[in-house]
């Protein structure tokens, strides 16, 4: 069976309470994935696993992903987590943003204290359950204007975390890379996986 490569490019950083960065290291992994079968639909992709935030992540053929953690000694509006997913070719087009949420505020109050911004005249409103987990979300779609492309974003919370997976360029049809990636990640996203 022939395999294909990609690789995933993990970025770790350590920010001081301004924001700068202390320390930052890359690293490359390589990880074989297998191609999706022909005259089927289902594809078939690697987990990229992380173990500070327990995340593991779908990643087809292609895909990279770039991590970067924050001092957790920062304001708890800001998020602690930053992952980046896209190919090598493009800039990167999903984003998942945690942020610690210990005292497991419900997730409508965390969400209007918090992503209140996101809500503007044209935004569409729906939930729907997210990751392996069947997680509740609230989603939100920001249709492509004159001044802007398209954005998508799912915010949910489980374990003492709360997650925000956006997607630029959001419009586009389902088996448009940008958006078929953000519905693969919701979709396959596994939360505080143990290893």
């Amino acid at each position: 069976m022939r395999t294909w490569t990609f690789i995933a490019l993990v970025g770790l950083s350590a920010c001081t309470e301004d924001g700068a960065s202390a320390a930052k290291r890359s690293d490359s992994l390589e990880i074989s994935t297998r191609p999706t079968p022909a005259g089927t639909n289902e594809a078939l992709f690697d987990r990229f696993y992380e173990p500070e935030t327990k995340l593991a992540l779908p990643t087809p053929s292609g895909v990279t992903v770039k991590v970067e953690h924050f001092n957790p000694n920062l304001p708890a509006y800001k998020f602690r987590h930053l992952f980046e997913m896209g190919t090598v070719e493009a800039p990167p087009s999903v984003f998942i943003e945690v942020w610690d949420n210990p005292t497991r505020q419900p997730l409508d109050d965390w969400f209007y204290e918090n992503m209140q911004h996101l809500l503007h005249e044209e935004t569409r409103i729906s939930h729907r359950e997210v990751t392996t987990a069947n997680v509740r979300a609230i989603v939100l779609e920001q249709p492509r204007s004159e001044q802007a492309i398209s954005l998508a974003f799912a915010i949910f919370a489980a374990e003492g975390r709360v997650y925000r997976v956006s997607c630029t360029d959001a419009d586009a049809e389902l088996n448009n890379f940008n958006r078929g990636l953000f519905e693969t990640v919701l979709a396959n996203m596994e939360i505080e996986v143990a290893r």
